[in-house]
């Protein structure tokens, strides 16, 4: 999946790269637009009277895309409720803007998402006719942009990006006026400036293709290390089309951290790290005080178990045991041995290809991608780099220290070479998988029972059942069940739904689809297991006749105890008395009245019976 040109199913695969579980939490950089977690998106849409016509799938495009904002607030509250949206409507007949443009209206000014701004824009689904009605003369398009630019300017939150989502079926507005239209690309020019990206998402309109060269090819933006010189708007017609454009654009691609990268001592280049596969998670709960329904602030104190008293982070010492002593540390002492290695990535030779097998990894890969901004010229280095391994089918194996205080390892850099598809559009993006390596101390060997090998007849049948079985599939098509219905409840909830939406579990097996073959899976079966009688079925749910008459025949005598009698015990005698189990020794105690405990381990309790005066005839 290329950086920014896939699907993004979850908001989790970028967002959640701080929790708990890794590693880089440290190396977060507020100040760098790539380690500020907020966004900051305006949709800005087109209400002119082409938004209201409806396309060949009787879809209103105006309606498309609301429901995309509609969804994009929807995805917001659950995986990233500090992100902040608006809603602004260009074209329209009413006004409403601080700079009092006509033809503008600012439905929500920026603003974390709630239930409330959803529900709202759902209203404007239920009607086909413009809410605010359509403008009747054209009008300068740079005044949406100059709104959006004010819409930016009083937010008073300190965010990571800013971007306008600009929803469109005209390809080349104020077309009669070239100074209207010089005044709209330098006002997007100055938001680039700004820092502001405006991503377009281009409707057909009827039969007329959008074409995004006649005007909006001087407004949109493009990311340094994205930009490939083709101009690919694909035009959406269906809602899932407009959907699926606008969460691949829903979450700002966001780096781990950015590490040197040294070649030899006095070479390096500056790299950022990516993760292209994250694990999706239910957000953890919040604790709310159930008197005032507020946030419970959780605050921790060490108090010294002896005197009770307070204890400052000065007060507090460690220690690691050894061979019985408590071998003590200070803080510095600590770091010095947990930061044996400096941070980054260092080259220590390279292998054929063909070295890196699969059950290598121990985790899933990272991604780097050069960085100029660290060092200029890595862009440069990277790519002969990268060349040259490509070229000569190599990968490298390096020492990996991502940040500060992190233990070293050993990582495969594997080279991807860059892909276009036919319209020149960047599907995958060159760069480097790291490939985490395990230590020695990591790798278990199994010592199995050898299997009892297939004869020709099962090895021709379960042939004929693999191929009958293939599928086309993709993981990256199916979301997480679990996940989808646990957000469901929660926005049922949130919006005061009566009835959570069902969601279509894909992960079952399809059933029915499979019913065509049972010929064929029985077949398998019956020479596997023999003909369909009864002890087969016994095989098949793990529970044989053999084994319950083993049990009734008394054959498995090895896991059965052998019981020493009561009076063969001499209790004063210390080598028979710890040949007892603890239940016969707690029996032994309870009888002679003997006080103990049920917590009691084994060794007290035969110190107990030794001191017993009473002694078995």
């Amino acid at each position: 999946v290329g950086l920014g040109s896939g699907p993004s199913l979850s908001q989790s695969i970028w967002e959640n790269i701080y929790d708990e579980e890794d590693t880089y939490a440290d190396d977060v950089e507020t100040s760098d637009k790539y380690f500020n977690n907020k966004d900051c998106v305006i949709f800005l849409i087109d209400s002119q009277e082409s938004m209201f016509v409806p396309n060949e799938k009787e879809e209103i495009p105006f309606q498309n895309a609301v429901k995309c904002a509609i969804a994009t607030m929807t995805d917001k509250i659950i995986s990233s409720d500090t992100d902040l949206l608006g809603v602004c409507f260009y074209g329209t007949k009413q006004k409403k803007n601080l700079n009092e443009f006509e033809n503008i209206f600012v439905l929500q000014e920026l603003d974390v998402p709630d239930a409330q701004r959803i529900l709202e824009l759902e209203s404007y689904l239920k009607h086909e006719d413009p809410p605010f009605g359509n403008c009747d003369t054209d009008f300068p398009f740079c005044d949406a942009l100059w709104t959006c630019s004010t819409m930016f300017s009083n937010c008073t939150v300190k965010v990571g990006h800013k971007r306008i989502f600009l929803f469109t079926n005209d390809d080349n507005p104020n077309e009669n006026d070239s100074n209207v239209k010089e005044q709209s690309i330098q006002r997007a020019k100055d938001l680039s400036e700004l820092g502001i990206d405006i991503e377009l998402f281009g409707m057909n309109c009827g039969d007329k293709s959008f074409d995004a060269s006649l005007f909006y090819q001087h407004i949109i933006s493009f990311d340094e290390d994205e930009f490939t010189g083709a101009m690919n708007m694909d035009a959406s017609e269906k809602f899932e089309e407009l959907r699926a454009r606008v969460r691949r654009k829903e979450f700002k691609k966001r780096a781990l951290g950015k590490i040197p990268f040294i070649l030899r001592p006095g070479l390096q280049m500056g790299v950022r790290l990516f993760n292209l596969i994250k694990e999706a998670k239910k957000n953890t709960h919040i604790s709310l005080d159930a008197k005032y329904n507020q946030r419970i602030k959780i605050a921790t104190k060490y108090v010294c178990k002896a005197t009770g008293s307070l204890l400052m982070p000065n007060q507090i010492a460690k220690y690691f045991p050894y061979g019985g002593e408590k071998v003590m540390f200070s803080n510095d002492e600590l770091k010095a041995i947990k930061t044996p290695c400096e941070k980054g990535i260092q080259l220590m030779g390279f292998k054929p290809i063909e070295a890196l097998k699969k059950y290598h990894a121990v985790r899933e890969a990272s991604f780097l991608y050069p960085d100029d901004s660290v060092i200029k010229g890595s862009t440069t280095l990277f790519a002969a780099f990268l060349d040259r391994m490509l070229s000569r089918n190599k990968i490298a194996i390096a020492r990996f220290v991502p940040r500060d205080n992190a233990m070293p390892r050993f990582v495969a850099l594997v080279p991807q070479e860059e892909e276009f598809d036919e319209d020149g559009t960047q599907m995958v993006p060159p760069g480097l998988h790291v490939v985490y390596l395990p230590y020695c101390d990591d790798i278990r060997e199994l010592n199995l029972e050898k299997a009892k090998p297939a004869n020709e007849e099962q090895l021709t049948t379960a042939k004929q059942v693999v191929k009958k079985l293939r599928i086309r599939f993709d993981s990256r098509s199916f979301e997480n069940p679990i996940l989808q219905k646990h957000y469901a409840a929660l926005q049922a909830l949130a919006l005061e739904r009566e009835v959570v939406e069902a969601v279509p579990d894909y992960v079952l097996p399809d059933v029915d689809g499979m019913k065509q073959f049972d010929g064929l899976i029985t077949q398998l079966r019956e020479s596997v297991f023999g003909p369909d009688t009864e002890e087969s079925k016994e095989i098949r749910a793990g529970m044989t006749k053999k084994r319950g008459r083993k049990a009734e025949s008394g054959e498995e005598k090895k896991k059965v105890q052998k019981i020493v009698p009561v009076a063969d015990i001499d209790y004063t005698d210390e080598a028979q008395v710890k040949k007892l189990t603890v239940p016969a020794l707690k029996s032994y105690l309870k009888n002679k009245g003997i006080s103990f405990s049920s917590s009691d381990r084994k060794p007290a309790l035969v110190e107990k019976v030794l001191a017993s005066p009473v002694k078995t005839e």
